[in-house]
């Protein structure tokens, strides 16, 4: 579909949205009382708002299309991600094991981990700054897991990225070098 095309229908949508006509309407009456002391003294105080509401919610609305299909993307992987508090509590969690973490009650990094003292948000970011991968493993979903982190205004970003597979590739050939030698 054009850019265009994709525009209008952004358009449209906002067109028949009746909050832009309800704020249009306070605003226009506001202006004209404090400009004329009466209330529909002039038409332009009403138009100017709302074309001015359509175009910008339009224009917002088009520029971010995509951006919620991208933010869906985190609810679809395999891995949990989460926003945590400083002390670790879980204030959003995201990924298809969301559910189950909240039937167990899993509220914590340091639960999903199992008590390893490595899972605190100001740990990970300190070795995620030094250039370390931190990887750790969660009893709770008997997964490992390269955990990545970053401060955000809400507190810390944690996501997590599956290395089971290597792990348990990793402890074969341990076991292999070490009844070789």
């Amino acid at each position: 579909m054009s850019k265009i095309a994709i525009f209008l229908r952004c358009l449209m949508k906002e067109l028949l949205n009746p909050v832009i006509y309800i704020i249009s309407l306070v605003v226009g009456l506001l202006i004209n009382f404090l400009q004329s002391g009466m209330v529909f003294y002039s038409w332009v105080p009403f138009s100017v708002p709302v074309v001015v509401q359509i175009l910008t919610r339009a224009w917002l609305s088009y520029r971010n299309r995509n951006n919620e299909r991208l933010m869906s993307i985190s609810s679809e992987r395999e891995e949990p991600s989460f926003i945590c508090d400083v002390k670790g509590n879980f204030l959003v969690t995201s990924g298809r094991p969301a559910d189950y973490l909240k039937n167990e009650g899993i509220t914590d990094l340091s639960s999903f981990f199992g008590g390893d003292s490595r899972a605190d948000p100001r740990n990970l970011s300190e070795a995620m700054k030094s250039g370390l991968v931190v990887e750790m493993e969660s009893p709770v979903l008997n997964r490992y897991f390269a955990v990545r982190s970053r401060e955000s205004m809400e507190g810390w970003m944690i996501w997590l990225i599956d290395v089971t597979d290597r792990q348990q590739l990793d402890r074969r050939l341990e076991s292999r070098l070490y009844r070789c030698g």
